[in-house]
């Protein structure tokens, strides 16, 4: 392969599809036609010799020379993006600039609403590309630069990364307004919280969480329902005598939606404080600065009504 004859644009493609692992999805992120991420694709085979990507029934998947190139690829467009970042004025009334972020749905639900009131007032051309969070490590996407920003309570984050906190969550019980044994403000005993049936929110599906872990050092254990999603777990309480035992700031933001009432826990739980993540090639982006001061402000809104 002659790199001097290789268009940026096509490895721009190849960073989409190895994220997006679908043409659909890769065309749509980099706001072109299907049909032109296809022929894209067309050239970067006859680049560099190979399929680069199948094509099967749920999308595509990397050849072994795609997963070969591809941290070196992906690394040398975030370092690009990085340098050209540098020390750029940002001017948000007239960007038309595109974040990408990651971050839980709890704190999705806290944080978005006034995030993006903000931003149609003071940057109506910035738009913010929510991801779903899903490990409480930083994402090799983060790694890459395909992804700005994540939020989360991430527990070990290497010397690449910069962060500032957002968050220190007091943990609470959730659950329906006339539950038979959790009343508000009122901490219920460890036997009869261990009784209850939980619903346990669990973005990889993984039957166990901090309560459960915790309950087992003392021995105890608790049912649950495991579900992907913050807003079903909500919603679940409110229609049976499920409980869920929540970030206070999580539970706060969703109360004007749901009537439900929290309450103490009976455990000593481990905190895990939310923080903001973010690379340290990005540490000079004057745009992505702007975002996290939006992002706190927003979140502090939240907490304050």
């Amino acid at each position: 392969m002659n790199i001097r004859n290789l268009d940026l644009n096509l490895l721009l493609v190849f960073e989409a599809l190895l994220n997006e692992r679908s043409v659909t999805r890769a065309a749509r992120r980099l706001g072109r036609t299907q049909s032109a991420v296809s022929a894209a694709l067309k050239r970067l085979r006859e680049a560099v010799s190979d399929p680069v990507f199948i094509r099967t029934g749920h999308g595509v998947v990397p050849t072994q020379r795609a997963i070969a190139i591809g941290d070196a690829v992906v690394r040398a467009l975030a370092d690009l993006r990085g340098a050209l970042d540098a020390g750029v004025e940002f001017e948000p009334a007239s960007s038309t600039r595109r974040f990408t972020v990651e971050m839980y749905e709890e704190t999705a639900i806290a944080l978005l609403p006034s995030l993006f009131a903000t931003l149609r007032k003071a940057a109506p051309q910035v738009s913010v590309h929510v991801l779903p969070l899903e490990t409480r490590e930083p994402s090799i996407a983060l790694g890459t630069g395909a992804v700005d920003l994540a939020v989360g309570p991430f527990t070990s984050i290497g010397s690449v990364y910069e962060r500032v906190l957002l968050a220190r969550p007091q943990y609470v019980i959730v659950a329906r307004r006339g539950h038979p044994v959790i009343r508000a403000s009122r901490r219920p005993s460890l036997s009869a919280y261990t009784k209850c049936a939980h619903v346990l929110v669990s973005p990889r599906g993984r039957p166990i969480g901090v309560v459960d872990r915790v309950l087992a050092e003392r021995g105890e254990s608790r049912m649950t329902f495991v579900t992907a999603s913050w807003s079903a777990a909500m919603l679940a309480v409110q229609e049976s005598d499920l409980i869920l035992t929540t970030p206070a700031w999580a539970a706060k933001a969703f109360a004007p939606f749901t009537d439900h009432v929290v309450a103490p826990v009976p455990l000593d739980l481990p905190v895990a404080d939310i923080s903001m993540l973010w690379h340290r090639r990005s540490s000079s982006d004057r745009g992505l600065a702007w975002l996290r001061e939006r992002m706190k402000e927003a979140f502090l809104r939240s907490q304050s009504k």
